[in-house]
């Protein structure tokens, strides 16, 4: 099957290679060079530009950073509409708004274009494995049509109804996730500065019913202290999309009717350390600027003795 590909960030392009692996023509496109050409040479085709992309394939994958670059990809110059034909299939992976999907494929619909939104949901290890969780809107012919792929790139695959669904639900878990992993944080700055080594207290807190996948992950990133990226790369979770990410959220809440205290204090936490310089680490970074502010540094067992 010829598959094309537009967007090879953090996320988007562990999943792409996971699709040329299973033997599928890709044509890939993405504003910088470099992993065009990695993945060409895994056995990709380099295309030019969205309108590029669309002219040589019926079905469409996207990976965008936020709603300006989705507009772009969709309706820019050289976009994706100059190229597709009536009958096409466009996915859009990225995490946007119910309201932003729908206006997009209520557009691409006035050209003849079908639409599914499909964010996903992993860390890294997830997306080089191919087991993301897939989120998906659309049409039940078009979710049927895109599924082969979603089948590649993730190990749990849901359709949840219209277009905009699979974006609901997306904002939903990011929401429940980020939340729940900054209070971790807090919590863990809490236990070491009130004297606590931080492996003793992640045992405790394991035991007791503050213990949840959420805080065990989050003493570990914090304890490994990984969250500059590799030389050359970009964050796989940069801390300027969670950032985003939750702002669309507590937006999205406000929109509905529905409170999102907690979630609130957890996007102004994030917009302040992406504020203060943390926005293209890792999004555990977080730690990093609270443990500033706090005065307090969590160190491994040893970390730092001679």
């Amino acid at each position: 099957m010829r598959i094309g590909w537009i967007g090879l960030g953090g996320i988007g392009k562990p999943m792409a290679a996971n699709v040329v692996r299973a033997g599928h023509e890709v044509i890939v496109c993405d504003l910088r060079a470099e992993p065009v050409a990695e993945l060409v040479a895994e056995g990709a085709v380099a295309g030019t530009t969205p309108a590029d992309v669309a002219a040589q394939t019926e079905l469409v994958y996207a990976s965008l950073p936020g709603i300006e670059a989705s507009e772009q990809v969709a309706f820019g110059p050289d976009g994706l509409v100059e190229g597709a034909r009536a009958g096409s299939l466009y996915v859009e992976l990225s995490t946007l708004t119910p309201e932003v999907v729908q206006g997009i494929g209520g557009r691409l619909a006035a050209r003849g274009i079908r639409f599914v939104d499909a964010p996903v949901s992993g860390g890294g290890s997830r997306r080089e494995q191919g087991r993301l969780t897939v989120m998906a809107g659309g049409a039940a012919a078009d979710f049927a049509e895109a599924k082969p792929v979603f089948d590649i790139i993730g190990e749990h695959v849901f359709h949840l109804g219209e277009v905009g669904t699979g974006n609901v639900a997306k904002l939903a878990n990011n929401l429940i996730g980020l939340a729940s992993a900054l209070v971790s944080i807090e919590g863990l700055l809490l236990g070491v500065k009130g004297g606590i080594h931080p492996e003793a207290l992640r045992e405790v807190i394991m035991a007791s019913s503050g213990g949840s996948k959420a805080f065990h992950r989050m003493v570990d990133m914090v304890l490994a202290r990984g969250w500059e990226p590799a030389e050359g790369d970009i964050a796989t979770a940069a801390l300027r999309i969670v950032a985003k990410d939750l702002e669309l959220a507590t937006s999205f809440g406000a929109q509905i009717g529905v409170a999102t205290a907690a979630a609130d204090g957890a996007r102004d936490t994030f917009v302040r350390a992406k504020d203060a310089g943390f926005g293209e680490l890792e999004y555990w970074a977080v730690s990093e600027f609270l443990q500033q502010e706090a005065g307090v540094e969590v160190r491994a067992e040893g970390a730092g003795e001679a």
